[in-house]
């Protein structure tokens, strides 16, 4: 049996025979100016089939020259030369005048398959020890060549289907672009396959709690969450949806009929593919109730038990496999086999899709097992689930990563880590190093999945990064005294989270627009810092921060606070000037800065001439097109190009002395909407708005800020707003000092003592704080950081 059409990827493997050179027992393929593939096979034996990782190898003809000197073949293109030897360790590549050794010695990594167990970046055994878990390899190096080693990558056939390769031969990918990172993982990505577009809905907030909720108590949780005005756009129902291993046996009678045996496929409830009706008595309706509220739904997955004799759809999956339904054999999962792979898609998913579940969450945990030897289940899951999803919309999964190539499949599921301060200040650095080798769209547990302890900071904390993250998706284990809702937070912890949900919805215009500059032109949501400044020392030196969407530094904060609540975080910030998006506090860059904040805020820090675009709707779980945009545009010189699906907005900041213009052109096919335009660097001025040239009417105010309101922008208009002002650094400095010292949490007698601080130069009134000795060192900070 063939498999079915829409399982099968379109793949180009062969590749141009302009680009391969035979060179005794290697074939060298030249597949870009920087990017070489070179194999060493004893019997000449290459592998001209597409790989688990690679399935694009027919480029264009490279110039290139070759030539045999001392032993050793140098084949150049006009940006490097690779010099290959009879061994890797005798082999190396020239890049601007330097020979680098093909060790990877600073490869910059990438990711790793999954944190279940860690504590931050420690893995703890069974026997409890921990082990620091290591990265793998990533196509971007400090020294400029990083080499990803494909040797044991199995075969994806023409047909569709995976086998093994030859595991003696040598398959390298080497990648020689210097400090064009970017560049890196664009080839990466040409040869790999894009990352494709995800929806909208995964853009916003998840909800997921592994926990035994009827029908009612789930819909009520969203219920709690609609009155509190938190939009969701996600709806996870982990493994409970199914009978389990805590109702299973009991209620199928396993052990009390005698097949609790692994002919019967056992009693354990890990895998299910039907309904608890205990639960669920009416899961259509469950699952259209979800949908006319607006939430995509996910159903957690763990398929490794097969199809055993009890589940709804046993009896035409056995007979469509072969397997006499009377005789109550396990149909085992077997993705080897054509007919197994499209019977478990068209019956046990295809029905419950159209009953109203959007996308499944494979929730692999069962090891790297396989029925084919050699293969990696958790790649083959990825892949096939992923094909099929895309079958009637834009593909989606939630699952672990599964090596090279899983940017293919998102969304990553990172797996059950611990809730600690630890783990947290892992996340960041883990989050966006998965870039160097591709992969985009990790989604974690936010606030922590076990362990650990309840601290309502962390949990604050650990919101808002997942606000700044790729994906928000709340989470945690099955305990009755464990939930991720805000109002289990106390203190305010909860209250601050649930402004950051509110944020988090608003902020998906914005997102939906990275994903499509990360799928048309591989520019990640994410990006650690030296990718836009590679030639700074400091950038590899901070890895707690990074780019997110390509206008905004953010630095979660990953320390609990002071006595006060007061946190502080350090921040490297490159040249020029950042606004923070909350505060409003400016910085100049070129230094690095330590920032204190309050638990109502995080540094997210806009760079000069940056724009960041929200939804002006609130309180909704609304995932359209937005018919009133929000705009913060910052002072100085930049441009932002807005993409949405069949439409672009381009704004473009230019400064002068006393003068800031930003201009705005929507392209023809976008819609007609209202703007609000925030120029948050200028508190007041005269402002002018022009469309084609001419004068037009616009709401003007100010509050702290320029706000300026067109009620229609048009496609194909060129709108421009000309904001006249007047710099005055004192008034800037005295703005931000009686914001802190309003919230200072002294007497009233001593804030008067140090309103008489305002009075002062600048010098003098910087040293009058630092020598303080009743400020703490966190409020002293606050003071005087931003100027």
């Amino acid at each position: 049996m063939k498999l079915d059409a829409h399982l099968i990827a379109k793949t180009r493997p062969m590749a141009n025979p302009a680009n391969l050179i035979l060179w005794g027992d290697m074939r060298v393929t030249v597949l870009a100016d920087r990017l070489f593939r070179v194999e060493k096979d004893e019997e000449r034996i290459f592998c001209d089939e597409a790989t688990e990782a690679v399935w694009f190898r027919d480029m264009a003809p490279v110039p290139f020259t070759k030539e045999e000197k001392d032993g050793k073949l140098f084949v150049s293109t006009e940006r490097a030369t690779l010099v290959l030897g009879s061994s890797r360790e005798e082999s190396y590549v020239i890049l601007d005048g330097k020979e680098i050794a093909l060790d990877n010695a600073e490869n910059l990594r990438g990711t790793y398959c999954t944190l279940d167990r860690c504590n931050g970046n420690l893995y703890r055994n069974d026997d409890g020890s921990q082990t620091e878990i290591a990265l793998d390899m990533g196509v971007i190096s400090k020294n400029g060549v990083a080499v990803l080693d494909y040797t044991k990558s199995s075969v994806l056939t023409e047909e569709g289907m995976i086998r093994k390769t030859r595991q003696d031969s040598l398959d390298l990918y080497i990648f020689a672009y210097g400090k064009d990172f970017r560049a890196a993982v664009r080839a990466f990505y040409m040869i790999c396959g894009d990352t494709p577009k995800i929806p909208r809905f995964a853009l916003g907030n998840w909800w997921s709690r592994y926990y035994e909720y009827t029908d009612r108590e789930y819909l009520n949780v969203l219920r709690r969450m609609e009155e509190r005005d938190i939009p969701i756009t996600v709806a996870t129902v982990d493994m409970d949806w199914h009978w389990n291993t805590n109702n299973l046996d009991k209620a199928k009678g396993i052990t009390a009929s005698g097949r609790n045996d692994a002919f019967h496929g056992g009693a354990s409830g890990w895998t299910g593919y039907s309904w608890n009706t205990d639960l669920f008595p009416d899961y259509k309706a469950f699952l259209k109730t979800l949908k006319d509220k607006g939430y995509a739904v996910t159903l957690n997955l763990h398929p490794a038990t097969g199809v055993r004799w009890f589940e709804d759809m046993y009896e035409e999956m056995a007979t469509e496999m072969g397997i006499d339904p009377k005789t109550e054999a396990t149909v085992p999962l077997d993705f080897s086999n054509p007919r197994f792979l499209n019977a478990y898609f068209k019956i046990l998913h295809k029905p419950y899709e159209h009953d109203g579940v959007d996308f499944w969450w494979i929730d692999w945990q069962q090891g790297p097992r396989a029925k084919a030897a050699g293969i990696d289940i958790m790649w083959v899951l990825n892949h096939y689930h992923t094909m099929d999803n895309g079958k009637e919309h834009m593909p989606l999964i939630l699952s672990r990563y599964s090596g090279i190539g899983a940017h293919r499949y998102p969304l990553g599921f990172s797996g059950d880590t611990c809730t600690t301060w630890q783990t947290l200040q892992y996340l960041p650095y883990f989050t966006a190093n998965a870039t160097n080798i591709g992969f985009t769209w990790w989604s974690h547990d936010i606030g922590g999945h076990m362990g650990g302890y309840k601290d309502d900071e962390l949990y604050t904390r650990f919101v808002q990064f997942g606000v700044f993250s790729p994906v928000n998706r709340l989470h945690c284990t099955s305990a009755l005294y464990q939930t991720k809702e805000p109002t289990a937070y106390m203190g305010g912890s909860g209250l601050v989270a649930e402004e950051f949900l509110r944020l988090r919805h608003r902020m998906i215009p914005y997102l939906y627009s990275a994903m499509i500059d990360t799928h048309e032109n591989g520019k990640a949501l994410i990006e650690p810092m030296y990718y836009e400044y590679p030639d700074c020392a400091e950038a590899y030196n901070c890895p707690n921060q990074y780019m997110y969407g390509g206008e905004l530094l953010v630095a979660p904060v990953t320390t609990k606070g002071d006595a006060k609540g007061m946190a502080k975080t350090t921040v490297w910030l490159p040249e020029g000037t950042w606004t923070d998006i909350f505060t409003g506090d400016t910085y100049k860059g070129g230094r690095t800065v330590d920032m204190v904040r309050w638990l109502d805020t995080l540094p997210v820090l806009a760079k000069e001439g940056g724009f960041f675009v929200l939804d002006a709707k609130k309180h909704t779980n609304d995932i359209s097109t937005p018919t009133h945009l929000k705009v913060m545009a910052f002072n100085g010189d930049g441009e932002y190009l807005f993409r949405e699906d069949n439409a672009t907005t381009r704004f473009v900041s230019k400064a002068e002395d006393g003068k800031q213009t930003v201009s705005i052109m929507a392209s023809e096919n976008a819609v007609t909407r209202k703007m609000t335009l925030e120029l948050r660097n200028i508190p007041n001025g005269k402002v002018t708005v022009y469309a084609d040239g001419e004068k037009c009417d616009a709401d003007i105010n100010a509050d702290g800020y320029l706000i300026v309101t067109i009620d229609e922008v048009k496609p194909n208009v060129f709108y421009t707003v000309e904001a006249e002002y007047t710099p005055d650094a004192r008034a800037y400095r005295n703005a931000r000092y009686l914001d802190t010292l309003t919230k200072l949490e002294v007497s009233v007698e001593y804030k008067e003592k140090l309103l008489k601080n305002l009075e002062k130069e600048d010098a003098v009134m910087r040293a009058a704080i630092l020598l303080d000795g009743m400020l703490t060192e966190n409020e002293k900070i606050r003071f005087t950081e931003s100027w």
